[in-house]
């Protein structure tokens, strides 16, 4: 599993996932710096972008966490 998200985040422009060892929880953080004034729409973007990108990684994720398709 840790593998996997090694190379998830290495693929990744935007957002890295993260797992809690506590809780067995994955997550997926981005940094966004809004400093030089980025408007909604780009940060609606932003946001949308990474949505999609848990959607995708989600199955792949679940079966690494089961032992599955390492």
């Amino acid at each position: 599993l840790l593998t996997q998200l090694a190379a998830m985040n290495y693929e990744l422009l935007l957002g890295k996932f993260q797992l809690n060892p506590s809780s067995g929880a994955i997550t997926l953080s981005a940094e966004v710096h809004l400093d030089d004034g980025m408007g909604f729409q780009t940060f609606n973007s932003v946001i949308g972008s990474l949505i999609q990108t848990a959607d995708a990684r989600h199955p792949a994720l679940l079966q690494a966490a089961q032992g599955l398709g390492l």
